[in-house]
């Protein structure tokens, strides 16, 4: 069913219930806006006769200008390379609307909608997120009592399985007393972890090998919890509504120990049932103390692909980690954090006899909180990271000033360089800002930011190119609401006198 379809729905089913006395309907709306500066600039192919190419003593090949060129594989008598594409500018749009509505007669009845507007100005289909123009996110009718739950429409759900929206109905049932729950869904999927459909156009180029029309989500959770346990089960499988052959089978489990006041465990894992294999799993320990707060844990990740990708037939290797962290206050004033992590891959039964394969790497971040004075507050991080083929080194730092609750100005600056192992020798980045937050009054809210980032990047020829620039960023808050949610508590009893 369209976008336009649910929300027909959804007012046909509010119709009724308009006969009503709606003495406590109330309404809330969000209304967020940004809009940013934006500048890139790529590479453009060329050619050039082979009688022009200079040979170095080294025997590289260049352009009469510098410009590396390869001559293998290519035109008869010519040989390619790449220049500096143009620049290319935008100013990128996103609104984003979120309403809600009841006391429309039916006690626990509400209404809810939550939509993106995109858009640009400059060079057409400068930024790719800005299409398609008008998303509907959410758009659903929930009753909801004591012990239920009901929703119809576009919704999502999220759990242990990742992000999942569909166009259908769940229920949800729940016992407070016993710490009991669960809940179950079916509908119509969108594509994953988005809510397009799964024939768009925009998610070319698997277009054509994506259900062409739709699949069917279906799924279950299960949950339990008391005094010092949290636990749940999650299953979930998705049809293609063309060929009704399974586009994913999973399962998974998680749960969290309170082992304590400061001691606590939480993990899971989920199993795919489509492939037959175990997907990702985590375990961690946490410590929170008053000064000191520490976790340590272990991870494994593999990547999740639908039945009709092409990527599940290669078997994706996954990676293990052990990471730790660490947060000390050693003083009111001054906060010191950490965390590291060291990841491997598993063995992927190939053999590179020619060249020598890294699969392992570390990463961590080692950063700083001071408290200057009441208003004045600082911060600086460094983070590295160490993996096969690439690495970054990222450096920032900032302080801000807060003169009172509705105004916080602030500056920052940073570095990060990336030195790459296929295509440059060193890349990096170098920025300056500032920024500021200012609450107009209870309803408004306004976020103005700009920053200088300067790039540069060491090539081995004279196709180097910059895209410094200058990014300003403005962003809106606006909030609606009837109050309705916020009457008063009725008047209290007069205390009894004990019995006697």
């Amino acid at each position: 069913m369209s976008s336009t379809r649910w929300v027909t729905a959804l007012g046909i089913v509010a119709l009724p219930l308009s006969v009503h006395p709606l003495a406590a309907q109330g309404y809330s709306l969000r209304f967020d806006m940004q809009a940013q500066t934006y500048a890139y600039r790529g590479v453009t192919a060329d050619s050039v006769g082979m009688a022009s190419v200079v040979t170095a003593p080294d025997g590289s090949q260049t352009t009469a200008d510098g410009k590396a060129v390869t001559c293998i594989g290519t035109t008869p008598g010519y040989c390619d390379f790449f220049s500096a594409g143009s620049r290319i500018q935008a100013v990128p749009l996103v609104a984003r609307i979120n309403g809600n509505l009841w006391g429309l007669g039916v006690p626990g009845l509400r209404f809810h909608v939550d939509g993106r507007i995109a858009g640009q100005a400059g060079d057409r289909d400068a930024v790719a997120g800005t299409t398609p123009g008008f998303q509907l996110l959410e758009a659903l009718a929930e009753y909801s009592r004591d012990w239920l739950v009901g929703r119809l429409g576009r919704q999502a759900v999220t759990g242990r399985l990742g992000y999942t929206t569909f166009d259908g109905g769940l229920v949800e049932v729940r016992n407070a007393a016993r710490g009991l729950g669960g809940s179950a869904y079916l509908g119509r999927g969108t594509a994953q972890s988005t809510f397009l459909q799964p024939g768009n156009p925009i998610l070319n180029p698997l277009g054509n090998w994506q259900p062409s029309r739709g699949k069917t989500v279906a799924g279950a959770d299960l949950s339990w919890s008391n005094s010092w346990l949290d636990a749940r089960a999650d299953y979930q499988r998705e049809v293609d509504n063309d060929t009704r052959n399974f586009v994913s089978e999973r399962v998974a489990l998680s749960g969290n120990a309170r082992l304590g006041r400061q001691w606590s465990v939480s993990g899971g894992a989920d199993y795919d049932l489509s492939y037959d294999w175990w997907g990702s799993a985590d375990l961690t320990v946490r410590y929170a103390g008053r000064t000191i707060n520490a976790s340590g844990g272990v991870r494994r990740y593999r990547p999740f692909f639908d039945l009709w990708s092409i990527w599940g037939a290669f078997s994706p290797t996954p990676y293990n980690a052990a990471n730790g962290a660490l947060s000390i206050q050693i003083s009111p004033r001054l906060e010191v954090r950490g965390n590291l992590e060291y990841f491997w891959y598993g063995n992927t039964a190939t053999e590179t006899p020619l060249v020598v394969v890294v699969d392992n790497g570390w990463r961590g971040t080692l950063a700083a909180g001071y408290r200057l004075g009441p208003q004045w507050t600082a911060d600086a991080s460094a983070e590295f990271d160490r993996g096969p083929g690439a690495a970054a080194n990222d450096l920032q730092g900032g302080v801000r000033w807060t003169p009172r609750s509705a105004l916080s100005l602030g500056t920052h600056l940073g570095t990060l360089s990336r030195p790459l192992e296929f295509r440059y020798n060193s890349a990096g980045v170098f920025w300056i800002g500032v920024e500021g937050s200012y609450r107009a009054s209870p309803r408004l809210t306004l976020n103005l930011s700009g920053d200088w980032l300067h790039d540069r990047q060491n090539e081995p020829d004279l196709i180097a190119f910059s895209w410094s620039q200058l990014r300003l960023s403005l962003q809106a808050t606006w909030f609606l609401n009837s109050r309705a949610d916020m009457e008063p508590l009725p008047r209290g009893l007069p205390r009894r006198p004990p019995p006697q």
